[in-house]
C-alpha cells in the first residue's frame, strides 16, 4: 500500500532520538491508515489512538526535557503546543469511544497534518539550539 505519510529527509532533524521518534510517530500515523484502506478502520483507530497518545507522551517528554535541561528559550510555547496536541488526540478518542465513524478519517488527517507541520515548523526552532548543545 502507498504510505499516507512517507518519511522524507525534510523532517529529519539531526538529532538521533527525535528523529527516530517521529519515524516511529509517522508508523503509526501510516498504520492507520492502512486500516483505514483496508476496511479495518474502527479496530484500527482504537489501537492506534491508545499507541499515539502513549507514545505522543514519551515523545513530547524527550523533547521537553532537553530543552529544560540546556535553557531553550522556546520552551513555554513548544510545551503549550503538546499540550493542545494531547487536548485534541483526547477528544477525537473520547469521539471514537462514543462510536463515531468519521472520527477514523479525522485523525488520520489531523495526525498527518500536525505532525509534518509540528516537525517542518516548531521542532526546527529548536533543533540547531539541541544540536550544539547535544555535540
Amino acid at each position: 500500500m502507498t504510505e499516507l505519510f512517507p518519511w522524507e529527509g525534510k523532517y529529519v532533524l539531526g538529532i538521533k532520538e527525535i528523529d527516530d521518534q517521529h519515524r516511529m510517530l509517522v508508523g503509526m500515523i501510516n498504520a492507520l491508515h492502512d486500516g483505514l484502506m483496508s476496511g479495518n478502520g474502527r479496530e484500527v483507530t482504537g489501537t492506534v489512538l491508545q499507541s499515539m497518545m502513549e507514545y505522543a507522551l514519551y515523545h513530547f517528554k524527550t523533547e521537553e526535557d532537553l530543552m529544560q535541561k540546556f535553557g531553550f528559550e522556546g520552551y513555554t510555547d513548544h510545551r503549550d503546543e503538546h499540550l493542545t496536541f494531547m487536548e485534541s488526540i483526547g477528544e477525537m478518542a473520547k469521539r471514537h469511544g462514543a462510536g463515531e465513524y468519521l472520527v477514523s478519517l479525522e485523525l488520520n488527517e489531523f495526525l498527518k497534518e500536525w505532525l509534518a507541520n509540528h516537525i517542518l515548523s516548531t521542532d526546527r526552532k529548536y533543533a540547531p539550539f539541541l544540536r550544539s548543545k547535544l555535540r
